[in-house]
């Protein structure tokens, strides 16, 4: 069964005493001779219990911090706490949501922590001047994170690779970025030139979170740089891509390569591209805006092991299986949304595709037409077959929606999906978290299977979720009473659990001391 409460550790006790004797200790006192980390646990903990105050917070502000986050309690975090900051060695922090704390203060506080290897200035007051000081000072910098800076504009983001002031390159190192969104008002033209100045400028760069990071590829696939206009204090584009290989020929594909392991929003046309300036992507997100056949331009694509796939119109699912049939083992991740099962049997090919998959999101809706041939009908095989198992020895996280319930998924597809559901869950050993959001089959006898002893399915699992799913009160009992690792437990707006047997599952778990959490509403 899931785990019961256990006895707090002689750590979480101690921060606990410390917690609730604040009103009788000297806090800075106690928190000098505390290591680092326990420090920051304690930051964690009081701002999780709204007990954190400004002066509480600069008393915890000690040298030997090495971690910081201020995202637990932006509405604390002003001018007079960043000026007390003691802790000089930070490698990281996150001052997500700080937007008290005037420009001025954090160009002070990012000028005096040369060491920092991650910072998160999401929707602060970050400017330029701020920018500037923190490529040029952070030096060993590898992940910045400006989205939301309202205050940032197309020439800010060249301050990220160059400083004119000394005329030479910085943040060399910078591996991931992330900007989006940033001002809504800034110019897209502009925006999509100062994207192709920093590719062209951060060697390093693995991942640039942007939607216009894809046409900034493509512009530096065709070399158009001409025209561009880059302000005189900075290197041309032309400059750049000279730099980055002195026998720039100025016309035909690039003969140098960028880094990015990450591309999001391609379009199935982009991607040639793409791939042909990004040899190393790994991770993609396409986005289907026309109706050619999925799969002739994407053939090639060796080295994706995350793949997320949508389309703005409805399409068929087995257009996907040319990607999977492509990628099959080397495939860690897959995301699929908007699409059909118009054939039943298409979930069943997918999944032996995919044996050595980690996370498995599908997203289905159901079938509009049956123009893609005669169905068959598994009503008529009386059902005295068991499909083949599909091992997955690394999947841990799979989620399956059903997103067209207003609509009717066939019977034959119904019973197909439902057990290659079970089959799924049964060869799992790994996994971890399971959502699954209006199914169109009752889901009672697919827990039945699985639990059945002495089956070892679902030994592993921590999280589920049933929204809207049909399942009644005798299955989660059935989970309750399973081996598993099972922690938090969403049944909302299932139409056989009304809050009658909420209150039952409630008081199950208060009564055997179940360390779960139930969500119903």
């Amino acid at each position: 069964m899931p785990k019961r409460k256990s006895v707090h550790s002689l750590q979480e006790l101690c921060l606990e005493n410390v917690a609730s004797n604040l009103d009788h200790i000297w806090i800075k006192e106690h928190t000098d001779c505390l290591a680092g980390f326990l420090v920051q646990e304690l930051l964690q903990f009081l701002g999780n219990r709204k007990l954190l105050t400004s002066d509480l917070l600069c008393s915890l502000l000690v040298p030997q911090l090495k971690t910081l986050d201020w995202s637990i309690c932006p509405e604390l975090v002003t001018r007079a706490v960043v000026t007390t900051v003691p802790c000089k060695n930070l490698s990281s922090l996150i001052l997500q949501d700080c937007n008290q704390i005037p420009a001025d203060a954090l160009l002070d506080l990012v000028k005096a922590l040369p060491h920092l290897i991650k910072l998160n200035l999401s929707a602060t007051q970050c400017n330029t001047q701020v920018l500037s000081a923190a490529t040029s000072s952070c030096r060993q910098l590898r992940e910045l994170d400006i989205s939301g800076c309202q205050r940032l504009s197309p020439y800010s983001l060249l301050h990220l690779a160059y400083n004119p002031s000394t005329g030479s390159f910085c943040c060399s190192g910078l591996q991931i970025l992330v900007m989006e969104p940033l001002n809504p008002r800034i110019d897209a033209e502009e925006l999509v030139w100062a994207l192709v100045f920093l590719l062209l400028a951060l060697p390093s760069l693995k991942c640039l979170v942007h939607e216009q990071v894809t046409e900034a590829v493509c512009l530096i696939y065709h070399q158009l740089f001409d025209g561009v206009q880059v302000p005189p204090v900075f290197p041309s584009l032309v400059a750049l891509a000279r730099r980055r290989m002195p026998a720039f020929p100025g016309k035909g594909p690039p003969g140098f390569v960028l880094a990015l392991k990450s591309i999001h929003d391609l379009s199935e046309s982009s991607w040639p591209m793409v791939r042909a300036v990004c040899p190393y992507v790994r991770n993609v997100s396409v986005t289907l805006t026309g109706m050619p056949p999925l799969g002739e331009s994407f053939l090639s694509a060796c080295h994706i092991v995350h793949l997320t796939v949508g389309c703005r119109e409805e399409r068929d699912m087995r257009e996907v299986l040319f990607l999977t049939q492509s990628l099959q083992a080397q495939l860690e991740c897959l995301s699929v949304s908007n699409f059909a099962f118009e054939d039943e049997w298409t979930f069943h090919v997918l999944l032996s595709h995919c044996v050595n998959l980690q996370k498995l999101t599908i997203r289905f809706l159901s079938p509009v037409t049956s123009r893609y041939g005669r169905r068959t009908n598994v009503e008529a095989l009386k059902w005295d077959f068991a499909l083949p198992p599909h091992p997955f020895p690394y999947l841990c996280d799979v989620c399956l929606v059903h997103s067209d319930i207003e609509n009717h998924l066939p019977s034959q597809h119904a019973r197909l999906l439902k057990d290659c559901l079970e089959s799924l869950l049964r060869h799992s050993p790994c996994l971890e978290i399971l959502e699954l959001v209006s199914l169109p089959f009752p889901l009672d006898e697919v827990f039945e299977k699985l639990l059945r002893p002495p089956g070892r399915a679902l030994a592993q699992l921590r999280r589920l979720s049933l929204v809207e799913d049909d399942v009644s009160l005798h299955a989660i009992h059935l989970l309750l009473s399973s081996e598993n690792q099972l922690s938090y437990l969403n049944v909302d707006t299932c139409p056989k659990i009304d809050e009658r047997e909420y209150q039952e599952l409630c008081q199950r778990v208060g009564k055997e001391g179940l360390d779960v959490e139930i969500l119903w509403a």
